[in-house]
């Protein structure tokens, strides 16, 4: 979306206010931007200009006497601009040489695909200050093994071993079982699905299963659904997550009840999944509204693909708050991402 609707001068206004607003997370009032921005106009008329803005959706007043804040709306045409490139967006997106050579270097270091993705996080959140995500490459996992530990009288913790990848969930039980009673399900359902992909456990492969054993059909018929509804172990794709903590470090998520939605989402593989695929083509900047899941909706996310000899198979990026330096993170991602792509292609 082009800001076809505003002049010059309102546009001029509305990336100034975005900026003071990035830099110091405090609603902008018009004086601020006529002492800092050099507009070449008075606070009154960029008072005027302001009140318009918020009139058309692109400023909201948190307060009566307070200044303004851009809404979602006007992060998404100043991203938008950017992409385009459009230069009265007003910043350079470049990252420093230095800056590359350290990205370059920090990647070239790994040679195992799960080092390279893991240090992509690490150096991702060091730079930005935020939550970093990485997923793997995807494909079907066949599952090896699996086990039921007894946790109390209503739980048990299920333990799947599947190629490359080790997965722990808890299982509510419909009324006790015994240590042995719990061994002797995993050990029908290992020899059941051994070898077989999580995709291909059907309805009729479930109460083949359960028929197995009647006694214990409540218990196996909880354990396979728990396993279909798994999407890293019927995909292949799991998550690399880096600097979680990061997000208290933001004005907006210093008051925990704020911050723990976002947390608790960051920690669930289905939410990451939700927001960060299918791989975009090239950097993809979710804003606010525009995530799909609610706890994320006070977040901006960016990411981007990484390719292996020219063929998409993952998606790293960062989640922050939408008050975020989109020029710098948008870069920061998009490089990391070129980075990975050369290890990984060299790599393999």
């Amino acid at each position: 979306m082009l800001a076809r609707e505003l002049d010059a001068r309102k546009q001029q206004i509305l990336w100034a206010v975005i900026r003071e607003y990035v830099a110091r997370a405090e609603p902008v009032a018009s004086e601020a931007l006529c002492q800092r921005y050099g507009l070449g106009v008075s606070a009154a008329t960029i008072r005027n200009g302001m009140h318009a803005l918020t009139e058309m959706g692109y400023l909201c007043q948190p307060h009566t006497s307070a200044g303004r804040v851009p809404t979602d709306r006007a992060y998404r045409l100043y991203v938008d601009w950017l992409m385009a490139g459009h230069p009265s967006a007003g910043v350079e997106q470049r990252l420093s040489a230095a800056e590359r050579e350290r990205i370059r270097r920090r990647m070239q270091s790994k040679d195992h695909p799960e080092d390279a993705l893991a240090e992509a996080v690490q150096t991702l959140a060091s730079l930005t200050d935020y939550p970093s995500v990485a997923s793997t490459p995807g494909g079907p996992r066949r599952l090896q093994h699996l086990h039921l530990v007894p946790l109390s009288d209503q739980r048990a913790l299920l333990v799947v071993v599947a190629e490359g990848a080790v997965d722990q969930r808890v299982v509510r039980l419909q009324r006790p079982a015994t240590e042995d009673e719990l061994r002797q399900v995993s050990q029908l359902l290992t020899r059941a699905l051994a070898g077989l992909p999580v995709s291909d456990i059907t309805d009729g492969v479930a109460e083949r299963i359960a028929a197995a054993l009647p006694d214990q059909r409540e218990l196996v018929t909880a354990v396979v659904a728990q396993l279909r509804r798994y999407g890293g172990l019927r995909t292949g794709v799991r998550f690399f997550v880096e600097g979680v903590s990061n997000i208290l470090k933001q004005p907006e998520f210093q008051d925990v009840r704020r911050a723990h939605p976002v947390l608790a989402a960051l920690d669930r593989e289905e939410v990451l999944r939700d927001v960060l695929l299918p791989a975009p083509p090239d950097v993809h900047v979710r804003i606010g509204r525009e995530n799909p899941v609610d706890e994320m909706r006070s977040c901006s996310v960016v990411a981007a693909a990484y390719r292996v000899r020219g063929r998409t198979v993952g998606v790293v990026g960062v989640v922050g708050p939408t008050r975020m330096p989109y020029a710098r993170t948008i870069a920061l991602v998009r490089y990391l991402a070129q980075a990975l792509s050369q290890t990984l292609s060299y790599g393999v």
